[in-house]
This record gives structure tokens, sequence and C-alpha cells, in this order.
């Protein structure tokens, strides 16, 4: 990620912040509708994630923590729309 995506990040996670419950609440759900949507690309985005961890000589217990798999994204959105209630 480079660092003008880190702060344009940061900026919107403080606009988020200072917005109204309605609008938090709107966000979370097109958010899970985005992670459903993209679930391919997230899917293929972690497994190069898992590559480079595993080059990288990661320990085996925290690649198996970043490893995600098509079962994992319906608990992401779950948890997202927890967070919306």
């Amino acid at each position: 990620m480079k660092q003008d995506q880190l702060k344009q990040i940061k900026q919107a996670a403080g606009k988020l912040a200072q917005a109204s419950e309605k609008t938090r609440n709107l966000f979370l759900e097109k958010l899970a509708e985005v992670v459903l949507r993209r679930q391919k690309d997230i899917l293929q985005a972690n497994f190069k994630d898992v590559l480079v961890a595993r080059k990288s000589k990661l320990a085996p217990a925290l690649i198996d923590r970043l490893r995600l798999d098509q079962k994992g994204i319906p608990g992401i959105v779950d948890k997202i729309r927890e967070v919306r209630k």
C-alpha cells in the first residue's frame, strides 16, 4: 500500500468517526456488500500475502492467522454487520 493511500484511509477514518450513526451504519452495510461482491479479489490478494509471509519465514502460527478461505468471508461480513447494530 502506498503512502498516499494510507493518508487517504486515515482521513476517511477521521470523517467516518465524526459521522452520524445513520451514516456509519450505511457505510458498514455498503462495506459488507463490497466484501461479498469482491470476495474473489480478496481471496486472491490474501493468497499472495500468504506466499510473501512464507517466503519471509513468518511463524507458521501467524501464517495460519493470516490465511483466509472462502468460508471466512461470510464471517467477516457478519462481523461488519454486528458492528452496525
